[in-house]
């Protein structure tokens, strides 16, 4: 592996240490501001001896002024620095009085000039015969003077004077003057902030600390030469350093994985001892990404490429378009002041902006641009972005100065581009080597950008403590702008102690990762106060790494034939791309790189120099930024095949005449896209007479696409065929013999056919020939044959125009199958059909199962051909228990569903027994101590074996009649489980355990429980109700006996009946006083009943008191069961009642109703929830709705059955068949109530029958009537539910009250009713109403109203000229206007046919259609949104003259935005021609395919406009979205974007 370069460079800068106070500096204004002192002539210069220093920093905002003072005496001595013009820049000065009287200004003779904004340190010395220039403590020149004598009477100011020609710009600090000369070393020793070097011979010091609010500079040489201030002082807290470093700048050459190490000296310049220590301060930053860190531009001219990826966002300028998200670039150029072009039209790949800033980071201004800055932002396109959205800014002018170029993009875009830079006029200029410098000290992260000033940055930088500034938002600020490579770099020593004057070297080492990606990083530290932790400098640490991995091979490569090329596409491997090198080869073994390859940084390629039908091996690799090329991509190959097929003729058609139906059919079997426009079709008879045609239409034929050509395109009278091209008469399909020749653009034959009279060709009628493949010679009658019957189209010939001629299709039935339970190890077996639906045989090619278990198979030969139809098995055999399922696949030649899929699913399911109790408890309440109690319960076996039960076993007291036993698949076997308590008064617990050979139940738990009582009498009744009968008249007596038994084992004494009569018309007693029953016997008892009975039902209770208890009896008299009156509507559906009375424990019922069918329909019957609780057998039920009969069978309660007074209601549901009031009655056939042993206690049992009475009232009115419009009157509304309604009557008149004089009135049975007689009413009123089948109507209507009023004439028109024929007019005042129609003509007649209208919804329009001297006329009309139109408007008219025809030349050529945009359906675009061109208007969609072309021909200059509806080439809407359109017009090419709204 080759080694990577790192370069590292190491730059410091460094401010001034804080001490306790705050230190200042003072800025001068450059017009005015100076200081005073006290110091004269006679005092300044003694024994010709002076030294001068001082601190100064140089404000660039200004260059006019030749000279600018530090300090002066006028007109004896002057010390500062002079402009010169050779450099464009100062350098230091000193003027001196000469022995004749003169002034003369020397300046230090040197190619290097003072720094603007940046602090530095100068001294002189001078003596009678010579003077020297310090830069920096620096000897850099001596020059021989003669001093002449000092005349001056004004004292020594600083920074200029009142009667000053120039002063200082910028900022002055530490001036010291001596009167004496001092060294090199002794001045080195005074740059030192606070140094008092020569105390005897120090004149002055000021050290400009005195800061706000001071009236004096103080002079801190105790000689009082302090100074004042003519004008307010401004401080400053910039000022100047504390430390010197040599080298300031350090360069490593290592390769990843080494190290290296290098020393700078640092020196302590301040008159304090600094304790420092250095610490991590910064960050990163990108190379290009910002101002602070650009790509360099070295020379002009200048290209490159490179890619706005991977970077961000930190720069936008608004030149037509703002707000931009794109990433961007920046390059820094250096210019001598030059005219350039700028362009990224070579080959950038994205939507692209570019714009200039200057060093401070603002746009520069221009007269260049229509924007008045350097900015562009769409101009060109490239061969990679072919709409011209990519940028080029020329004759921009950038005077002597930096500036920062940035490439960016539009809304978000990115991407590669190729930049390039020249001079505008050839110029051939070297960039001035003295350029500014761009606050690198202040400004490294950008933030002049951020509204922040250079003070402020020096401020933050000087004066914040370490802890503040390491916190502060502006240092986060900075920190923020960084990424994340990283080094390994150390200092020794890390902190260091330096006395005034010390120095020390500080040693950096670097090591560099073996696996160090490359790029461009910058490090930044701070030197640091360890006392104090103040900051006071920063230097950063840069290093640039080369890239020398290759990336990764492209992949995902593509080649797709094309027309007269091959297209390659593929994915790209990272994002510094370079470009991409093509190999192709006619064998894999000789692919080769192309010697012409057009490789760009776009993964797309059109290969041109291809031949047809040679196949073309391809392979793509990428070459990085840093010239590394990948290996090779996988190969793909693609060749040219232009096959156009004759495939289907229809000469004969049957169900119209040949005039109209006649058709061929073309196919593209071929493996590219092929234009047809321009293409010719010939038609040759058998007498040699041929006609031909031209195709007219940019049709592309997509590779195995169809394209059908016709006579007709109407398919009302074609016979049902989808014409794509409309021939007409221009060809003929003769039936006999005939010839059909296709020809390309180049008159090139591409395909013909000749049929020959059925001789060995099809001879149909009604039938087209076919061919068979597309693939087969279509020049022999062999591979030709009549369509096939199941190709019916339209109005019933045979053919397959536009698809596949002969096709073979499956279909399956069931399409899936449930095996539903299957015993595991048993197969169940169940079969497809599968049936061959279309025109050629069903090849099976093989059948398979895909599961997850291997439980399901198929029976079934592979290469099977199916002509009509075959069975397909299916086996299933489960394995284990659950649910299965898998899908069976039938592969099949099946020309749209090759692999037709079937599901499958069973249940596997044990061979077994099956175990069911018939209990899961047994109760068995109380029994006495001694008494056997026993209670059957039964075992079902419902499995499929003998059910084995190996045991059953009960708990102490409980006792099993049997231990075991076999149960046949289907039977049962009663076991009897019996209790005996031995103790009294006991409660038991216990349970039956049942363990047999069921495998998920094979033990199965009884809960048994039971108590017991004592012995003694034990009652019984014969009945616990006692029925007296339905009715009772009122001198009646009727009676009812009642048996009470003892079961006990002693004597039973009844002791009383006691009733209590509730009902006052009614009197039940009996004549029994009491006696004594013995064990085994029993009494009679009778009871009577006399009144009379109000209700259907009644009861009252008897007490029987005994030594055993008290027990209650029920006394019931009146009906069973009875049915309630109703009342009925006509035509409703309404319910009746059956209402079972229940005077006992109800244990089922047995019902049968009876009604006049005639009169009443049945329609259903429910219960409620308490009969719910009986079963019922719907196999029992006869219900004879034809006579009149329900019989519902028998209902049987659950358990101890249905409590007294718990009656079941049973309900009905009728309707009636009468139109007029009568009544009918409801009668039980018969009712008889069971007990719960199923024994009837009353058959036949007493009931009373209903009555239903029949009311005929009016029906509701009709709800929801809506009204529309679509050429007639549409009224609907929603359905009555009246069940007797006749019809709906529908009323219209002029006036909302529906006088008597009502216009028409209309019936219908309908929901719906279109008016078509609508056209002599302006407003119409509707009323509906509802009428039944007895003639009654609803009580009131519903109404709805429509008005149909014409519109006013439009208004206000007024026509004006500018360029262009502009009308508007006043909007009408009705709220239905849906749009305006404007008539144009040259007539002012209107005649018909001589004019043309167009179309709009606003109130004006623009007519860009006239010639010279013609005069139009305009008309309107409006639209309301029924489609009446309304009145003609005035007629307006405008006259073109010749002067306003030469006005409407457009001066240059123009594509207009369209209108309106967005739009739905039509919108209208404009353009400008200024001359006579060959113009082409075409619209494409977003992915660059053409959809439609509008305009193609020579038109005259003039203000041009077209329309476009939203349809395709083929006259097909097209789908809503972004759409592009073009204008080519000679030279002029332009682009622009509209959307389409559905």
């Amino acid at each position: 592996m080759k080694k990577k370069l790192l370069i590292i460079l190491i730059s410091f800068s460094f401010l001034t240490l804080l001490s306790g106070q705050t230190n200042y500096s003072l800025e001068f204004d450059g017009s005015g501001d100076h200081v005073v002192t006290s110091i004269f002539s006679d005092s300044l210069i003694v024994n010709n001896r002076i030294t001068v220093a001082a601190w100064v920093l140089i404000d660039d905002d200004d260059d006019t002024q030749e000279h600018r003072p530090i300090i002066g005496i006028h007109p004896d001595l002057y010390f500062g620095i002079g402009y010169s013009p050779t450099l464009d820049a100062y350098l230091p000065e000193i003027g001196i009085a000469l022995p004749d009287n003169g002034f003369e200004f020397y300046m230090l003779d040197s190619e290097d000039p003072l720094e603007f904004d940046q602090w530095v340190h100068l001294s002189m010395t001078l003596a009678d015969t010579e003077m020297s220039f310090y830069v920096n403590a620096e000897l850099r020149q001596t020059v021989a003077i003669e001093l002449g004598a000092l005349v001056s009477t004004d004292s020594l100011s600083i920074g200029g004077s009142t009667t000053s020609f120039s002063h200082w710009n910028g900022n002055l600090d530490e001036i010291k003057i001596w009167t004496r000369l001092l060294s090199e070393s002794d001045i080195q020793e005074a740059m030192a902030v606070g140094s008092f070097l020569y105390e005897n011979d120090l004149l002055a010091y000021w050290n400009f600390n005195d800061g706000p609010g001071a009236t004096i500079l103080a002079d801190l040489s105790n000689n009082g030469n302090h100074g004042t201030f003519p004008t307010a002082p401004n401080w400053s807290i910039n000022v100047p350093p504390s430390l010197v470093v040599d080298p300031s700048v350090l360069q490593f050459n290592l390769l990843p994985g080494e190290s290296g190490s290098s020393s700078f000296n640092v020196k302590n310049i301040n008159s304090d001892t600094l304790s420092i220590q250095i610490l991590e301060s910064i960050g990163f930053i990108s190379i290009g990404d910002k101002i602070e860190n650009p790509f360099i531009v070295p020379e002009v001219p200048f290209s490159t490429v490179g890619t706005t990826a991977g970077y961000t966002d930190d720069y936008d300028e608004e030149c037509g378009f703002g707000t931009s998200t794109s990433a961007d670039v920046v390059y820094k150029l250096d210019s001598p002041g030059a005219e350039y072009d700028f362009t990224l039209c070579g080959n950038t790949a994205y939507d692209s902006k570019f714009y200039i800033l200057d060093r401070y980071g603002d746009v520069v201004e221009t007269d260049a641009t229509d924007y008045g800055i350097a900015c562009n932002d769409d101009y060109c396109s490239t061969p990679s972005h072919p709409n011209s959205y990519v940028s080029y800014l020329p004759n921009i002018f950038l005077d002597f100065g930096t500036y920062y170029l940035v490439v960016d993009g539009w809304n978000g875009d990115e991407g590669t581009y190729t930049f390039a830079v020249t001079y505008s006029t050839g110029q051939s200029l070297e960039p001035d080597p003295y350029t500014y410098e761009d606050n690198e000290e202040y400004d490294l992260f950008g933030l002049l950008n951020s509204g922040v000033t250079v003070e402020q940055i020096h401020s933050y930088k000087t004066q914040l403590a370490a802890e503040d500034y390491l916190n502060d938002p502006l240092r986060n600020l900075m920190d923020t702008e960084t990424s994340g490579r990283d080094s390994d770099i150390s200092f020794s020593p890390n902190s260091v102690t330096l006395l005034p004057g010390d120095s020390t070297d500080i040693s950096v080492t670097i090591s560099v990762d073996s696996d160090d990606p490359g790029g461009v990083s910058y490090i930044g530290y701070g030197f640091f106060d360890m006392d104090t932790l103040n900051n006071f400098g920063d230097f950063f640490i840069s290093s640039i790494v080369p890239d020398i991995f290759a990336p990764d091979a492209p992949a995902d490569l593509v080649c797709s034939p094309e027309v007269g090329q091959i297209g390659l596409s593929w994915t790209g491997s990272e994002e510094d791309i370079l470009k991409y090198y093509i190999y192709r080869g006619t064998e894999i073994s000789s692919i080769t790189k192309m010697d012409s390859t057009a490789y760009g940084e776009l993964p797309l390629y059109s290969d041109a120099a291809v031949e047809m039908d040679q196949m073309y091996y391809y392979q793509v690799s990428v070459v990085d930024m840093a010239g590394n090329e990948s290996d090779l991509s996988a190969i793909d190959s693609a060749s040219i095949e232009i096959r156009i097929v004759i495939n289907e003729i229809m000469q004969n058609p049957s169900s119209v005449s040949d005039d109209n139906g006649e058709w061929f059919e073309i196919y593209n079997h071929g493996s590219v896209n092929v234009p047809l426009f321009d293409w010719t079709v010939r038609s040759t008879d058998d007498a040699g007479v041929y006609n031909s045609f031209s195709v007219t239409q940019h049709f592309i034929l997509q590779r195995g696409s169809y394209l059908v050509f016709g006579n007709n395109i109407n398919s009302a009278e074609n016979g049902g065929v989808t014409v794509n091209y409309d021939y007409g008469t221009s060809v003929g399909l003769s039936n006999s013999a005939d010839e059909l020749v296709l020809l390309n653009e180049n008159a090139i034959v591409m395909d013909s056919v000749s049929w020959d009279n059925g001789e060995t060709f099809p001879d149909p009628n009604g039938k087209s020939m076919a061919l068979l493949d597309p693939g087969l010679d279509n020049s022999l009658g062999q591979n030709w044959q009549e369509s096939a019957s199941v190709s019916i189209f339209g109005d019933g010939d045979i053919g397959t125009p536009g698809l596949v001629n002969f096709y073979s299709a499956i279909d399956v039935e069931p399409n899936s199958i449930d095996f539903d339970t299957v015993y595991v190890n048993d197969t169940a077996t169940m079969d497809l059909l599968i049936s061959s639906i279309g025109s050629s045989p069903l090849v099976i090619d093989s059948v398979y199962v895909v599961s997850d278990q291997d439980q399901f198979s198929v029976s079934f030969a592979a290469d099977t051909v199916i002509e009509t139809s075959a069975s397909l098995s299916i086996s299933f055999t489960p394995t284990e228990f659950g649910r299965a399922s898998a899908n069976i696949h039938i592969i099949s030649n099946d020309h749209m569903t090759s692999d037709y899929n079937v599901s499958v699913n069973g249940f596997g399911y044990f061979s077994s027994a099956d175990i069911a109790i018939s209990s899961s408890s047994i109760d068995f309440e109380e029994t006495m101590v001694g008494q056997t109690n026993t209670v059957p319960i039964t075992i079902q076996n419902n499995g499929v074996i003998d059910l084995e039960i190996d045991t059953m076993y009960v708990s102490d007291d409980f006792t099993v009649s049997s231990s075991s036993g076999t149960v046949a698949p289907g039977d049962s076997l009663s076991v009897g489980v019996t209790f005996v308590p031995n103790d009294s008064l006991t409660t038991y617990t216990g349970s039956l355990t049942v363990v047999s050979n069921d495998p998920l139940e094979d033990t199965l738990v009884v809960y048994l429980s039971g108590s017991s009582i004592e012995p003694g009498p034990a009652i019984e009744f014969s009945d616990s109700e006692l029925y007296f009968g339905v009715d009772l008249d009122a001198e009646d007596t009727v009676s009812a006996e009642l048996v009470i038994y003892n079961q006990g084992l002693l004597d039973l004494a009844v002791d009383e009946i006691d009733i209590t009569n509730s009902i006052a018309s009614l009197n039940f007693w009996t004549e029994f006083l009491d006696a004594v029953v013995e064990p085994g016997d029993s009494v009679s008892i009778t009871f009577y009943c006399h009144g009379s009975l109000d209700t259907y039902f009644t009861s009252v209770t008897a007490i029987a008191t005994t030594n055993d208890g008290t027990y209650p009896l029920t006394l019931t008299l009146g009906a069973v069961a009875y049915i309630d009156n109703s009342i009925m509507e006509v035509g409703s559906v309404d319910t009746v009642d059956v209402i079972i009375q229940n005077p006992v424990t109800l244990g089922g019922l047995n019902i049968a109703l009876g009604y006049d069918p005639e009169v009443l329909s049945f329609h259903s019957w429910t219960v409620t929830d308490r009969l719910a609780t009986l079963a019922h057998n719907p196999d029992d039920m006869n219900l004879d709705t034809d006579n009149g009969l329900l019989d519902f069978g028998v209902f049987t309660a659950f358990g101890f059955g249905v409590s007294p007074g718990d009656g079941p209601v049973l309900r009905v549901r009728f309707s009636t068949n009468s139109n007029s009031d009568s009544s009918t009655s409801i009668s039980f056939e018969h009712l008889d109530v069971l007990n719960t042993a199923g024994n009837p206690i009353y058959a036949d049992a007493p009931v009373v029958d209903g009555e239903v009475s029949i009311i005929d009232n009016p029906p509701h009115t009709p709800l929801g009537l809506g009204l529309t419009f679509d050429d007639y009157v549409i009224l609907d509304w929603q359905e009555n539910s009246d069940g007797d309604l006749s019809h709906y009557l529908i009323e219209k008149d002029s006036s909302e009250t529906f006088s008597s004089d009502v216009l028409s009135t209309v019936s219908t049975t309908d929901i719906t009713f279109t008016d078509s007689a609508f056209s002599d009413y302006a407003h119409i009123y509707y009323r509906l109403f509802a009428v039944d089948n007895g003639g009654l109507v609803s009580d009131s209507g519903a109404t709805a109203s429509i008005n149909l009023s014409p519109p006013l004439a439009p208004s206000g028109l007024s026509i004006e000229f500018d360029e262009q024929i502009h009308l508007s007019w006043s909007q009408n005042e009705e709220d239905n206007i849906e749009y305006y129609v404007v008539d144009r003509s040259t007539d002012s007649l209107f005649i018909l046919d001589q004019y043309s209208s167009f179309m709009t919804a606003d109130t004006f329009f623009v007519d860009s259609s006239f010639t010279d001297g013609s005069t139009i006329y305009y008309r309107l009309s409006a639209i309301n949104t029924y489609g009446i139109a309304g009145e003609f408007s005035e007629i307006g008219s405008i006259s073109i003259s010749l002067s306003t025809a030469n006005e409407m030349i457009p001066v240059e050529f123009a594509l207009h935005q369209n209108y309106p945009n967005p739009f739905n359906p039509v919108t209208q675009i404009r353009y400008d021609l200024p001359e006579n061109e060959y113009v082409s208007i075409n619209i494409y969609d977003i992915m660059g395919r053409r959809i439609r072309s509008l305009v193609g021909s020579n038109q005259d200059p003039g203000y041009r406009s077209i329309h476009w509806d939203a349809t395709n080439d083929f006259g097909q809407p097209v789908s809503a979205g972004m759409y592009v359109y073009t204008i080519q017009a000679g030279e002029f090419r332009q682009t622009r974007k509209m959307v389409l709204l559905k």
